[in-house]
């Protein structure tokens, strides 16, 4: 069974990769963290970073690639890693037609 985790049931690991992910060249803000958690040592690490915007894509990579690497090195749990590269308000914007989504769904309605 899965369980998928947003940052609000924020544990100990979930701690630490943010911290990771927060120092990160050029990372500006941890938008969003979830994890979803296949097994005890099978857990996915899914996150939203607002970078820089003055970063070249190169940079932004390299960073990626860093944070990737500083997470599984951390947290041998940590499988897989998804990184999206979004400014926060596109972040608030997404998560709010989201959850218009949802409630139209829930109503009945479309969208």
């Amino acid at each position: 069974m899965s369980s998928l985790d947003p940052i609000e049931d924020c544990g100990e690991i979930q701690r630490s990769i943010r911290a990771i992910a927060a120092g990160g060249a050029g990372v500006e803000r941890v938008n969003e963290l979830l994890t979803m958690h296949f097994g005890p040592r099978d857990v996915l690490v899914a996150l939203s970073l607002d970078f820089n915007d003055r970063m070249q894509a190169a940079s932004v990579e390299e960073t990626v690639t860093s944070i990737e690497r500083a997470i599984k090195r951390a947290h041998p749990e940590v499988t897989r890693v998804f990184i999206e590269a979004q400014s926060f308000d596109a972040h608030r914007r997404s998560i709010e037609r989201a959850k218009q989504i949802a409630a139209s769904e829930t109503a009945g309605q479309s969208v």
